[in-house]
């Protein structure tokens, strides 16, 4: 934590380049040329993913893990920094919280027309499938022939046995 506030300031969600000690650097060249481009601009860009990086010691690193790291220091072993409102760029400090992987995998955004996690289209049986893991163990609850059946199950097994609540949550 201690490099991460020597090298940067927060502010609103990013993280801004501070004059950095030569002890950062490999070279006074580098860290003359460096302090000389980057301090006080906002660090990091935008991946395709949506992730903003940062490279600090030759690493790329996320913005959103060294962002809690600069407010509450190590990220606990097994623990994850989740984005509540789902927006990878959003890195403000209420936006972030710590959780598990599963909790964390819970959240995934779908990249099926369903956009809602447990719910897919089967091509073989040409119906929609829903499922819901339970206790790291996945339950069917059935095949549709339309969409919002399939849904609606999903949402009942929700109510039924618990999900990890996230803000944008539609049920």
């Amino acid at each position: 934590m201690a490099r991460i506030r020597e090298a940067f300031e927060y502010q609103n969600g990013q993280l801004i380049w501070k004059y950095r000690p030569a002890s950062h650097f490999k070279s006074p060249h580098a860290w003359k040329s460096t302090n000389s481009r980057m301090a006080g601009k906002p660090a990091g860009k935008v991946k395709a993913d949506g992730y903003v990086t940062i490279c600090l010691d030759g690493k790329n690193q996320y913005v959103h893990r060294l962002v809690w790291e600069y407010h509450f220091g190590d990220i606990p072993a097994g623990m994850e920094i989740d984005h509540i409102n789902h927006n990878r760029a959003d890195n403000r400090i209420e936006n972030l919280r710590l959780v598990t992987r599963a909790e964390n995998a819970k959240n995934l955004a779908q990249r099926s027309p369903t956009k809602r996690n447990g719910v897919n289209w089967k091509e073989s049986r040409k119906r929609w499938r829903a499922q819901i893991t339970v206790n790291g163990k996945p339950l069917h609850l059935g095949y549709f022939p339309e969409l919002d059946s399939a849904i609606a199950a999903r949402i009942r097994a929700e109510k039924a046995h618990g999900r990890f609540r996230s803000t944008n949550d539609e049920t």
